[in-house]
């Protein structure tokens, strides 16, 4: 399902044509997925719900400093995004969205659980003299996402023409700078 929807375009996965890609019969389809497709996507929501969250806990390892652990979630996010090329195009599917609420409320509830670790994280920052106290870390993790998805959203269409990481993680810097305290601020709250 998600071959089909990166090659293809998420609306273009119908249940006959994903059983044929299986190999399977359609009526095998609906004995594991009673609801069709919209079972299907939400099935899939939470594979990748479940997927992101072990990248998240792999990637925050030991890193102790704020700005550091942000930049490793954000790598892991657009590391993740690289292996599943589908995934821009499943989460901006305006089609999609309308007509499977599900998948829109899965996906919903995957972006929620990243902001809030993002958002934790600012706070850790702040606390720590990292980040900058004035800073709103419910609006700088909105940030931080939209940054992941404006890159991802320029490298689908682009084909994926340029290294997604790199790529991402370069205007990550450039908005961190934005937020972390300066060195003479951070010097004061030690």
């Amino acid at each position: 399902m998600l071959r089909m929807a990166g090659e293809q375009g998420p609306d273009a996965v119908t249940t006959k044509a994903l059983a044929a890609r299986i190999g399977v019969t359609e009526p095998a389809l609906y004995r594991h997925f009673p609801a069709g497709k919209p079972e299907m996507w939400r099935a899939l929501a939470t594979v990748l719900g479940e997927r992101m969250q072990m990248a998240w806990r792999a990637a925050l390892g030991e890193t102790e400093s704020a700005p550091a652990r942000l930049r490793q979630l954000v790598a892991a996010q657009l590391q993740l995004i690289a292996a599943i090329p589908a995934l821009p195009a499943i989460l901006f599917s305006r089609t999609l969205h309308q007509g499977n609420a599900a998948l829109r409320a899965g996906m919903a509830e995957v972006a929620g659980r990243f902001h809030a670790r993002l958002e934790h994280i600012l706070a850790d920052g702040q606390r720590a003299g990292e980040i900058d106290p004035d800073v709103d870390p419910d609006a700088a993790a909105w940030l931080l996402i939209s940054v992941i998805q404006g890159t991802a959203i320029r490298w689908s269409l682009s084909e994926r023409a340029f290294d997604l990481e790199r790529e991402g993680l370069r205007i990550l810097d450039a908005a961190l700078r934005g937020v972390e305290a300066s060195h003479q601020a951070r010097g004061s709250a030690r």
